[in-house]
């Protein structure tokens, strides 16, 4: 995250346990020498009306941070209620990643907030915290996964329903999962060839769609999600396009994935290193491809704009994902 873009946090150039101690008053501190950030996630839940209510959310020294700031405009009032080091049930070693269980539209540009989850790779489970509170709960129904860690996690277009990648260094396996209060299972449990899902694998949920784009290797995959409950894993069926479509040799790999605010374009960034991930070699060959979401055509190429690898991502882009701003739907790709 550039310095520019975390200034927006009340004038914050670095995030830090100072951020969330200031916010924090008169709780006891503990011990903070180890706060170090694995994941990092800002949600906005409530942009139109009286309120703007928005969710700051880090996991950092294997514990869940979590400020929830209200402002009232008319009242010019600005108020926070702020949790820290909060641990797993089990206390364990968190994986770098957190996932909402669902993001339900409640008309105009607000949503209502769902439970987040984290796994704790000690024990191997899945575990929730509300967001309104210090409270954590367990959920030993979702099953144990003894050696593995979290490598993803989403909501989906299907209410209180997510999907999960779990790796254990050798293989990997998805997750989908039926995260309702009460009544949280797995749906299904499939193993996933290395070259389909890896650690380098890109993702991104359709919004209003069963469908999730993902990218692994020099491949960019559709996939429907609900060929889960179908006992369908991904799979080479799942290719939307590849890179050998516009000319690229078997060294380029794609290495990040975005999509328009309004999810109408692909944005891929593509390296021509090979196995150079230092961008050593001479000659600029990190590129840009701009896709046709709905056709997988090329829009436009970007061809050596950089000198490692590329990673993009769109400006602005929220977990609404409804592309508006202001309530004006506006993209934020200029070409």
């Amino acid at each position: 995250m550039s310095e520019e873009t975390l200034q927006e946090i009340e004038g914050n150039a670095i995030l830090d346990h100072n951020y969330y101690i200031k916010e924090a008053q008169g709780l006891p501190s503990g011990d903070i020498t180890g706060f170090e950030v694995k994941a990092f996630n800002h949600q906005a839940t409530t942009m139109e009306g009286m309120m703007n209510t928005n969710y700051t959310c880090t996991i950092a020294g294997d514990e869940f941070w979590t400020i929830q700031s209200t402002c009232v405009p008319s009242m010019n009032m600005w108020l926070k209620l702020a949790f820290m080091q909060i641990r797993s049930p089990w206390k364990g070693t968190l994986s770098p990643t957190m996932f909402l269980s669902s993001l339900v539209e409640s008309g105009g540009q607000n949503y209502t907030v769902a439970n987040m989850y984290m796994f704790d790779e000690t024990v191997g489970q899945f575990w929730y915290n509300n967001l309104l509170s210090a409270n954590n709960v367990g959920v030993p129904e979702l099953g144990t996964y003894s050696g593995y860690s979290l490598l993803f996690g989403t909501h989906t277009a299907t209410k209180d329903h997510a999907v999960a990648v779990l790796s254990d260094g050798a293989g990997y396996r998805m997750l989908y999962m039926n995260l309702s209060n009460g009544t949280q299972s797995v749906l299904a449990d499939f193993a996933v060839p290395s070259n389909i899902i890896n650690e380098t694998t890109s993702y991104y949920p359709m919004k209003n769609e069963a469908y999730m784009l993902f990218t692994t290797n020099d491949k960019l995959y559709r996939y429907n999600l609900r060929e889960l409950e179908n006992n369908v894993a991904p799979g080479n069926s799942s290719v939307f396009v590849e890179l050998s479509k516009w000319g690229y040799n078997a060294e380029a790999k794609i290495t990040c994935m975005s999509v328009s605010r309004t999810e109408q374009e692909i944005l891929l960034g593509v390296s021509r290193y090979g196995d150079d991930t230092e961008g050593m070699s001479e000659g600029l060959k990190g590129d840009v491809l701009v896709l046709d979401l709905k056709t997988g055509e090329l829009v436009k190429k970007y061809e050596g704009i950089s000198g490692v690898p590329v990673d993009v991502k769109i400006k602005y882009q929220k977990w609404l994902r409804d592309g508006k701003e202001g309530g004006n739907v506006v993209d934020m790709l200029y070409f």
